[in-house]
């Protein structure tokens, strides 16, 4: 008997069309029931305008009562409550986009019902489904660069525009700001690739040696986006200690140019350096005994480097990586496996708790 198909639903229309719809598509045995937006006429607009059947707009109430297993809820931070609410009234599991809040605070009043239940909820930070970072996660935590000590991240947007900047993102009272637009995958990443997990982050967040700074080159949002009406900074940068490993992260949004994901991680007897720009990854690994090298290619998965250049990706490593990360939520709650790479919605609270105490 064929199994039944898995059934999953998007609420957002930004991200939730230009990633999540086809990532959770590309997952055998997959069906998505539907997608809402602000109203399902501009829902199927934009669907269509993306290419995908726009018979798939729904309402809210018509996506629950299609019975789905898992909704991905991808809106912008400042509506996640009232959606929260009303989807409790299903008993799907639930995909939270990051910043899964405004703050820490609001996360805690949003999810009190969810956090004491078994329900499961995964915290949108796909960088983890990169088969990549899984294994530059795993040779740290077998030791081959030794212990490791310290972590530094950098990642760089496109320049916000005007013209194109989701409304959320450009105002912080909205949950904007590259301090949570982009904060929560870096600091996510940061303690991933470490070989650690947020339960290894002093506390109470904030209490030990750490820095958090966030600036606005352009001046302030009000001027450089004139329909805004709060500013945000387009740049963010943190440090702490995290199980004993010093980890860094900066993100910035403001300069023109092409996108950037790079880090490196020392070890008391090895160096690992990755980097993605611009569509093109690689990384290599160094011990005193031996080096590899390798490219990153399609699904994000690694090839051995030659002295050709790396194969060129989409520009977002973020939409490389989707496919797998919603491979392995579908699997975990199909029962076909235990996902260990997934991030929980405890995750998601505790990385606004640390962006809170670091950056406000």
């Amino acid at each position: 008997m064929s199994e039944s198909p898995f059934k999953v639903g998007i609420v957002g229309t930004g991200v939730g069309i230009r990633t999540h719809f086809p990532g959770f598509a590309a997952v055998p045995g997959v069906e998505i029931v539907g997608v809402v937006g602000s109203n399902p006429q501009r829902a199927a607009e934009l669907l269509s305008n993306a290419g995908l059947p726009s018979q798939l707009a729904c309402s809210l109430d018509e996506l629950i009562a299609s019975g789905p297993d898992l909704v991905a809820v991808t809106t912008p931070p400042a509506e996640r409550g009232t959606l929260v609410g009303a989807l409790s009234r299903s008993s799907c599991a639930l995909l939270v986009e990051k910043p899964v809040a405004r703050d820490a605070d609001e996360a805690s009043r949003i999810y009190q019902s969810i956090l004491g239940s078994s329900r499961p909820v995964f915290h949108g930070v796909q960088l983890r489904g990169l088969p990549a970072f899984q294994y530059v996660r795993g040779i740290v935590q077998d030791g081959l660069i030794g212990r490791a000590f310290s972590v530094r991240l950098r990642e760089r947007t496109s320049a916000f525009r005007a013209d194109s900047v989701a409304d959320w993102v450009g105002a912080r009272s909205k949950g904007g700001g590259e301090r949570l637009a982009m904060g929560p995958h870096l600091l996510d990443l940061g303690v991933f690739v470490s070989g650690h997990k947020f339960d290894d982050v002093p506390r109470p967040f904030g209490s030990g040696p750490h820095f958090g700074t966030a600036v606005t080159p352009r001046g302030t949002w009000i001027s450089a986006l004139a329909d805004r009406k709060d500013a945000a900074d387009e740049a963010f940068g943190c440090g702490l200690f995290v199980g004993g490993c010093w980890s860094e992260l900066f993100c910035t949004g403001a300069g023109a140019g092409p996108r950037l994901l790079e880090f490196d991680i020392e070890g008391t007897e090895g160096l690992i350096q990755f980097s993605f720009v611009d569509g093109r990854g690689r990384l290599d690994v160094f011990t005193d005994a031996e080096e590899w090298h390798y490219h990153l290619s399609e699904g994000g998965n690694l090839v051995q480097a030659s002295g050709s250049e790396p194969p060129k990706l989409n520009p977002s490593l973020f939409r490389v990586a989707f496919p797998s990360y919603a491979n392995e939520i579908v699997a975990t709650l199909r029962g076909v496996s235990v996902g260990p790479n997934l991030a929980t919605l405890r995750d998601g609270i505790d990385t606004l708790a640390i962006l809170d105490a670091l950056g406000r």
